[in-house]
């Protein structure tokens, strides 16, 4: 029998279950990023920022295609209550505001980059298993996967 399926018939040690299911556990703490980054354009907004140091609002209007003024200030908010973006109001008229990435924010970058990676469009099967598109490794967008998620061809 193989060490994965002896592993299996053990039972958990319930420290290491609470740590993973309890109320603080990783669970709870992958499930908090998740919720903070869902939301239709949330993504589209912290790709721009990675890409830009700092941007106005316009600059997001202009470089994320069919999104709404009214859905980016919602967004915007969102990610800035979330702790993921900081916005910087320079107080002159007429008013200019600008939104840069947080710590937090930007420590999401590599663990983004890697869960697109994992996009359908970028894995095929091969003899030997699983095998990661080029272009997915390299973080360039693959036209398919551009495609797929109807995003714009953001440069990491």
């Amino acid at each position: 029998m193989s060490e994965a399926i002896t592993h299996l018939k053990v039972p958990m040690d319930p420290e290491i279950r609470l740590d993973c299911l309890g109320p603080d556990g990783s669970v709870a703490h992958v499930s908090r990023v998740l919720r903070s980054i869902s939301g239709r354009w949330k993504l589209h907004i912290l790709f721009r920022l990675f890409a830009e140091p700092t941007m106005r609002n316009a600059q997001l209007l202009k470089d994320i295609p069919n999104i709404s003024q009214k859905m980016l200030t919602q967004h915007l908010r969102e990610l800035e209550n979330d702790g993921l973006v900081a916005r910087r109001d320079f107080d002159e008229r007429p008013p200019r505001v600008e939104y840069e990435l947080t710590r937090s924010g930007r420590a999401l970058t590599p663990v983004l980059i890697s869960v697109r990676g994992n996009s359908p469009a970028c894995i095929s099967r091969t003899g030997t298993g699983l095998q990661i598109d080029r272009a997915c490794r390299s973080g360039a967008p693959s036209r398919g996967a551009r495609r797929w998620h109807q995003m714009p061809a953001y440069h990491w």
